[in-house]
């Protein structure tokens, strides 16, 4: 299962709870956020990413752009201007600059192309080994947004630097937003190849969404893997919780912190996982982030060390 993007059955019925009492008790101070020029009004989307959303959203660390229906809350909607673009719902043309108001989905018809580099940054293994991992997205609709996604791709470092094979894994994923405005939540599957050789499939399945506050952005995409092959060589289930914190200090720097609670299910609390992680998004434009995080993999589990360290730079490019 995958780190980067992705205990859900223990706390995610908590998480969920609290983040949809707090967004009722929050959306009666938001105020709704101001058009730009010859666009209709931006309501705050909810992202994922596949990292972030309310609307179809997303994530991650990144953004899956797409629509975001409708500010949440007490806005009188009949006053609002009908000409154009729903107020809330985002096209490739009005694609929020801000990665806190991106949907958890991509807008009907964009498509985004997603490169990271990633660079064993752990003691002594610095550049052992290092890979470049794309990802491909594309919005069905504002609702449904689908991808060819990798947790490593292309592992470049050779054989001798800890690459097994130059490329071993990839994933299907799909996200369909069913609740949108300052709360973005939506459902995330996906058919993950683990290894082609021999053939490791798994399918994930899991909640994803965004909530926004002001300035402030909170990402979630709590997931269970199931194993599907090679289960005895130890393809079985496990759980991932990641979570994002974003503040958007200005409308093109968006700095965020990142943790999570990871682990097989199977002798889980001998085996826990926890990450913790810095970084951060710029955008140049509504069509290209660029940014990077810094990653301790298991900085507070089972067995935690500040040893181990992986560096992510990336690029999004949306279409």
């Amino acid at each position: 299962m995958s780190n980067r993007r992705s205990l859900w059955t223990i706390v995610l019925p908590l998480a969920l709870a609290l983040t949809l009492g707090a967004s009722s008790a929050w959306a009666q101070d938001e105020d709704p956020p101001a058009a730009a020029p010859g666009a209709a009004p931006d309501v705050m989307p909810v992202e994922s990413t596949p990292g972030e959303a309310a609307a179809s959203a997303e994530v991650s660390a990144g953004a899956e752009g797409s629509v975001e229906v409708g500010a949440t809350g007490s806005g009188d909607m009949q006053a609002m201007p009908m000409s154009g673009p729903m107020p809330g719902i985002y096209t490739k043309d009005n694609w929020p600059l801000e990665l806190v108001k991106r949907p958890i989905v991509l807008a009907k018809g964009m498509i985004e192309v997603k490169a990271d580099l990633l660079v064993n940054m752990s003691k002594e293994l610095v550049g052992k080994p290092f890979s470049l991992s794309p990802d491909i997205l594309f919005g069905v609709n504002d609702k449904l947004t689908v991808g060819l996604t990798h947790q490593t791709g292309l592992c470049l470092a050779g054989e001798d630097n800890g690459c097994a094979k130059v490329y071993d894994d990839a994933a299907i994923e799909a996200i369909y937003a069913f609740l949108t405005g300052e709360l973005d939540v939506g459902a995330h599957v996906a058919l993950e190849f683990v290894g082609f050789d021999p053939m490791t499939v798994g399918f994930d399945v899991g909640i994803t969404g965004r909530f926004r506050s002001g300035k402030v952005g909170v990402s979630f995409d709590p997931q269970l893997y199931i194993g599907l092959t090679e289960r005895d060589a130890g393809n079985k289930e496990q759980i991932g919780i990641p979570v994002q914190i974003a503040y958007q200090v200005s409308p093109r720097l968006a700095p965020f912190a990142i943790v999570g609670l990871f682990g097989a299910l199977e002798d889980f609390g001998n085996n826990f996982q926890v990450p913790v992680g810095v970084g951060a998004l710029y955008s140049i434009s509504n069509k290209l982030d660029v940014g990077g995080q810094f990653v301790f993999p298991n900085l507070a589990g089972k067995n935690n060390t500040a040893d181990a360290r992986v560096l992510d730079l990336f690029v999004n490019f949306r279409l």
